[in-house]
């Protein structure tokens, strides 16, 4: 084979020679992407980030931007929210170096070469999450805050997937924005709620 150089199995069977084949093509590329990732640093920890110690650490955090981040420094990066100073609902949500906005942090386990890897990397992600059933959603019994933007599965426990309908109000100007369903903490006097009407009056 010209992938695994070794001889080919069932040389008659042209089926099984091109699962073969395919097989040794997405085992070289697997390994030509670990080894291209190997001196990647993240711009947080400023260390490589399959050099770290543990194996479950060895993974790239995805971002919107082009800059490299091991997973578990940019989401303890993004879960920060003790400095008042900080407008902490817009800061976390981006990039620590550019301040590209990001709404979710894809893990990886290798640093993708182009844009096409990247993207196929994102679609593998949002396509294994899709199978997995919310928790807040919880069969129809709770209530998911992300609404639509939630990348897991919305199920009913008769197997109905939740339909998705976006209300959408208007101005005079002909301006149409999506408004998101009201919360009982939107009521509470405290800062996060504040900042979160203030947005919904905007």
């Amino acid at each position: 084979m010209q992938v695994c150089r070794k001889p080919r199995i069932h040389p008659y069977d042209a089926h099984a020679a091109a699962e073969h084949l395919a097989a040794c093509q997405l085992r070289h590329d697997r390994l030509e992407a670990r080894l291209r990732s190997a001196d990647v640093e993240c711009g947080i920890c400023l260390e490589a980030v399959l050099s770290k110690a543990s194996v479950s650490e060895q993974r790239f955090g995805l971002l919107a931007c082009d800059h490299a981040f091991c997973l578990s420094c940019i989401r303890s990066w993004r879960q920060r929210n003790t400095d008042e100073t900080l407008a902490t609902d817009t800061a976390v949500r981006t990039c620590p170096i550019c301040r590209t906005p990001t709404h979710y942090v894809t893990p990886s386990l290798v640093w993708p070469a182009t844009s096409e890897d990247k993207e196929a990397i994102l679609s593998a992600y949002k396509l294994k999450l899709s199978t997995i059933d919310c928790r807040n959603f919880d069969h129809g019994d709770g209530t998911c805050a992300f609404g639509t933007s939630c990348m897991y599965r919305h199920m009913y426990r008769d197997g109905r997937l939740e339909e998705v309908v976006l209300r959408r109000a208007g101005n005079a100007d002909g301006d149409v924005r999506v408004v998101m369903p009201v919360q009982l903490s939107a009521f509470f006097q405290t800062p996060q709620a504040q900042r979160l009407l203030s947005r919904r009056r905007d």
